[in-house]
């Protein structure tokens, strides 16, 4: 044996290198290092139980009679030995097994559970320890509706258990159906950092307003579609608690009309990321100019990420608003309260149908964002356009991004790829040298019809603007790979 893996910090980086290969390499390496010698057993067997799929590898250890009981004086010390290395387990089904309540915690060092369709109704005693700190509940789907809130009602029995016996609990993530039992349990965890709660339409708006008062809480990812400003805004009115206090990032499905209210009872230069996903409407997006103004002063100072993700389509807009809709599609005008969010890093503004930005409002975005790293203005699909809507972006935004983004690293632009083609056969009317922007390293591109015979022009035009691009996302998988082609030589 060579002299370093003597040496215990060079054996536990190399044993942690193996327990985090992909698949099931991890299992089967670390399972031969503990049988190589006496010195690896245990640093190696700590691994490969630190996270378990089910309880049945501790089950099969039970000395258990007919009727599946065990008597506590029994319990082989093997259990223990083995129960006591498991940080992490996952049930996904619930087989018949003993309860174990007579023994105490049966995993004391367990810091992570996750329940899913039937493991949500595992003995309790299986998935608790006072050191949890991340719980993970997925109620699923089932033939019968009934099947289906007997695992939230006992999901919400379980995280009853789980405040009583884990008070550093501080992550927790739930989806699908909530019960009442399940909805009146979260609440009660005022001390979490991290909350997910993916509950469609089941969520309720007192709640959503109990969430609001978590002091405690950075992170919150929420499905609102369901939930009425109106009804929000009543439930707010009778909590007296400080709202939002500590949130740092906020990821909300929600309706135009909740997402503003939720906005007026954000705090003042808290907020680092906001992503909001808006239901769809039959109406243009005019209607948030109001709740960016509001947001932009809420977290001028401190906002650098922002995702804004409309749902709407364009069947959709089958209505008299449809023909006056694509020039006002979040154009620079409706988004200029943004500007006053100077050190925006991220902004992303994603929709089936293409903003009405034009390569002139470029420049405009890059003054307000100088310290811009990431923009996604979003691609599309000719193919879902509604009849005469107007594509604003030409080629020329490519330049116009070279010139006034110098920090950006990744880009998504509305422009029609084959358009760019076509300006690049064109030779220029006198010499000039194009703009390059030398820090970006991934693009993204809509389709490009006839791609094989495009292909070299579009990737010989994109690396001339960008000569650092690594990274090029196409629909045309001739275009990429014309594109992995050009950089391996």
């Amino acid at each position: 044996m060579h002299h370093a893996l003597l040496i215990d910090e060079i054996l536990q980086l190399i044993l942690d290198y193996c327990a985090a290969l992909p698949h099931s390499e991890p299992r089967w390496t670390l399972c031969q290092l503990a049988r190589c010698c006496k010195a690896w057993k245990d640093p190696a067997l700590d691994r490969l139980w630190s996270r378990i799929d089910g309880a049945s590898p501790l089950v099969g250890l039970l000395n258990r009679n007919k009727e599946w009981e065990v008597n506590p004086s029994e319990v082989p010390s093997t259990f223990r030995t083995y129960a006591v290395r498991v940080r992490e387990i996952s049930h996904h089904t619930c087989f018949e097994m003993p309860t174990l309540d007579q023994l105490g915690t049966i995993m004391p060092r367990l810091e992570a559970a996750a329940l899913s369709f039937h493991g949500c109704t595992v003995p309790t005693s299986w998935a608790l320890s006072p050191r949890l700190k991340r719980v993970s509940i997925t109620i699923g789907f089932a033939r019968t509706p009934a099947t289906v809130s007997h695992r939230a009602d006992m999901a919400g029995e379980y995280l009853e258990q789980v405040h009583l016996a884990a008070p550093d609990l501080q992550s927790l993530h739930i989806r699908g159906l909530m019960t009442d039992s399940l909805s009146n349990a979260i609440p009660i965890f005022t001390q979490l950092r991290s909350l997910t709660v993916y509950a469609s339409y089941y969520l309720t708006a007192e709640t959503l307003a109990a969430i609001a008062t978590m002091p405690h809480l950075q992170f919150l990812a929420i499905h609102a579609s369901a939930v009425e400003h109106a009804d929000f805004e009543d439930a707010m009115a009778r909590n007296t608690a400080p709202h939002f206090p500590a949130l740092e990032e906020l990821e909300i499905r929600a309706s135009g009309s909740l997402l503003a209210t939720v906005i007026e009872y954000l705090p003042e230069d808290v907020l680092s990321k906001f992503s909001a996903e808006i239901d769809r409407l039959s109406r243009d997006p005019w209607y948030l100019k109001g709740p960016f103004e509001q947001l932009a002063h809420k977290t001028s100072k401190s906002l650098t990420e922002l995702t804004v993700d409309d749902m709407a389509e364009s069947e959709d807009l089958y209505s008299s608003l449809r023909p006056r809709t694509s020039p006002e599609w979040y154009s620079l005008s409706m988004l200029t309260p943004l500007a006053a969010l100077k050190g925006l890093r991220r902004f992303a503004l994603t929709s089936m149908l293409p903003p009405a930005l034009v390569d002139g409002d470029l420049e405009q975005l890059g003054k307000w964002w100088p310290l811009l790293e990431h923009l996604n203005l979003g691609t599309f699909d000719t193919d879902y356009l509604p009849p005469n809507w107007q594509v604003s972006m030409t080629p020329a935004a490519l330049p116009a991004v070279a010139k006034f983004f110098p920090r950006l690293e990744s880009l998504a632009l509305p422009i029609l790829p084959i358009e760019l083609v076509t300006a690049a056969a064109v030779p220029p009317v006198q010499e000039t040298v194009a703009p390059q922007q030398k820090t970006l390293c991934s693009l993204t591109i809509g389709d490009v019809p006839d791609a094989a015979s495009c292909a070299p022009t579009l990737v010989r035009a994109l690396l001339d603007v960008f000569p650092s691009l690594t990274t090029l996302e196409c629909p045309a998988h001739e275009v990429t790979e014309r594109f992995a082609a050009v950089r391996l030589l």
